[in-house]
């Protein structure tokens, strides 16, 4: 079983695709150890940071020894990174699918603030929050990933263009 939660408009063959009618927030509606993988891209910034405890330890419950968990997110530290060079090619991306302009603070404020996210996280950040969750955690990169059916399953840049590349970092849970 591969599960694609929160997943808008992005809908995977070959996945259970599920957005608003699972709750992130509740206990999840399948038995324990059902899924191989488990995608949650650009979601996980809409939860509040003990609410995001509780569905990584679902997520742990639902996915099989060694199942994969999949987590794409607007990353802030990695925008406050960009250079000049990167910035501007970021900007222009942001304004291409919508956004007004802003400088580069003004882009980490809307990470923060804007679109209805309630937490901000850095790739670290949560790499930290898997291992404690009991996670083997692992950095990856956007459309790559070890595990194969775990490749190009991202579909955040159809929405946000490239700037969705830029700004997302992902990380991976494999559980032990």
């Amino acid at each position: 079983m591969k599960l694609n939660l929160a997943c808008g408009k992005n809908i995977l063959e070959g996945w259970e695709n599920h957005d608003k009618e699972v709750d992130l927030r509740e206990r999840l509606p399948w038995a324990d150890c059902v899924a191989n993988f488990i995608l949650l891209e650009h979601g996980i910034e809409h939860l509040t940071s003990d609410r995001v405890v509780g569905m990584l330890r679902e997520f742990r419950r639902v996915l099989k020894p060694g199942g994969v968990v999949r987590i794409a997110f607007p990353d802030s530290e990695r925008l406050a990174a960009f250079t000049d060079e990167e910035f501007e090619q970021y900007a222009k991306a942001m304004r291409a699918a919508g956004v007004p302009p802003f400088d580069l603070n003004g882009y980490i404020c809307l990470i923060f603030a804007a679109w209805g996210h309630r937490t901000a996280w850095t790739k670290n950040l949560l790499m930290t929050l898997l291992r404690a969750c009991g996670f083997e955690a692992r950095a990856s990169t956007y459309g790559e990933s070890l595990a194969p059916e775990l490749c190009c399953v991202e579909g955040h840049h159809k929405l946000a263009g490239f700037a969705a590349v830029l700004e997302t970092s992902v990380v991976e849970g494999v559980k032990t």
